[in-house]
């Protein structure tokens, strides 16, 4: 009886391990997720380039503390980000989700143009697959964007 349970054990185990086609997936070296896609973006203060604006970029995902990444708007206003990813581990199915947000630092005010959880893995999940290209005035209220997996607290517009 208990070699019986410890061949069931070793088989799910071993289950686990391969992906339905039979390659070989390790529970060790994890799947690559885009806990923060690639984003362009155009800031304006008053119709105006935010030129200088420092525009923080933050993501939290497997703790409370997360981890930020920095850039400045150039002459005209515009700033970019890579894409963000990182390797998932995991044992037991759990949803995946994402906290994200984009403060923007500019005329010592700091605002929030972006908030959301993120609940796709892959690249540009946030708003339906399209690529992240927004404008962002820094005089605009914040809205809520009904998107794909739910919605974003923005003040920026995208194409």
């Amino acid at each position: 009886m208990k070699a019986a349970v410890v061949v069931s054990i070793a088989l799910l185990i071993f289950s686990s391990l391969y992906s339905a086609q039979g390659v070989a997936m390790s529970l060790f070296s994890g799947e690559d997720v885009y806990v923060f896609s690639a984003m362009d973006g155009h800031l304006t203060y008053q119709g105006q380039p935010a030129a200088g604006a420092k525009i923080i970029r933050h993501v939290a995902w497997k703790d409370r503390e997360g981890e930020s990444e920095e850039t400045v708007a150039d002459e005209n206003g515009y700033f970019s980000f890579p894409s963000m990813k990182r390797k998932l581990r995991q044992f037991l199915p759990a949803q995946f989700v994402a906290h994200q947000s984009i403060f923007v630092v500019y005329r010592d005010e700091r605002v929030q143009i972006w908030g959301t959880g993120k609940l796709g893995k892959e690249e540009y999940a946030e708003v339906g697959r399209k690529p992240l290209e927004f404008t962002c005035e820094l005089t605009d209220d914040p809205r809520r964007v009904d998107v794909e997996y739910g919605f974003i607290f923005t003040s920026c517009k995208w194409k």
